[in-house]
């Protein structure tokens, strides 16, 4: 597994960027919402996903207190671990991927990441989770191809998604419907997170002038 810099998170600035596109709210508070960004990044080899989950104040309370095992009002190092260690064991049937409809393994990249935000211990402050993917671009991809991601993590709860898809490598790729308040899923199992499809797709030139 590979190492990566953590990224601090402001969860602010993610509500303030999706309520610009989203419908009203209704009597659900966004407190409620568990914050989920997807990002994709298409290219001839490769499809890289990243699935970020951040809490709210009183979720990631609850989170916090499973964290910690022992009750001493202290996450150590060995519960933080702990608490990701079930999160990859879930991973492997909880997050799905299909391209043009058949489905492809969707591999683990990195180790998972937690990001207390700056607050170590049992308090009301949001925490995000970070989890990495990849799986190999099919060789039938081509202009029309369509990408479906499925989550079952956390889906019986109210979720705000927030995509970002980028293509490369001559591909280009835009994602729709995924953007916005998702209710808890109706079988309280997976979440449709990400449907996105190729607008193009150049060949590299296989030679050069004549």
């Amino acid at each position: 597994m590979g190492c990566r810099v953590k990224r601090t998170v402001c969860s602010g600035f993610l509500i303030a960027g999706v309520l610009c596109v989203l419908p009203a709210v209704g009597h659900v508070a966004l407190e409620q919402y568990l914050q989920q960004r997807v990002s994709a990044v298409v290219s001839p080899k490769n499809i890289d996903l990243t699935i970020e989950f951040t809490f709210t104040s009183a979720a990631s309370l609850a989170e916090r207190l499973a964290m910690d095992k022992d009750q001493n009002g202290k996450l150590s190092k060995d519960e933080r671990r702990a608490y990701l260690d079930a999160i990859a064991r879930k991973v492997e049937d909880a997050v799905t991927m299909a391209v043009d409809g058949v489905e492809c393994a969707v591999i683990p990249l990195y180790d998972p990441e937690l990001d207390l935000l700056g607050s170590r211990d049992l308090e009301e402050h949001p925490h995000t989770v970070r989890l990495y993917f990849f799986t190999r671009t099919p060789a039938s991809f081509r202009k029309g191809s369509t990408i479906l991601v499925d989550n079952a993590l956390w889906a019986d709860v109210p979720v705000l998604v927030a995509v970002t898809v980028k293509g490369a490598g001559g591909i280009r790729v835009v994602a729709s419907q995924t953007q916005g308040l998702k209710h808890p899923s109706a079988s309280s199992q997976t979440l449709r997170v990400l449907d996105a499809m190729c607008t193009e797709r150049k060949e590299p030139n296989s030679k050069l002038g004549g």
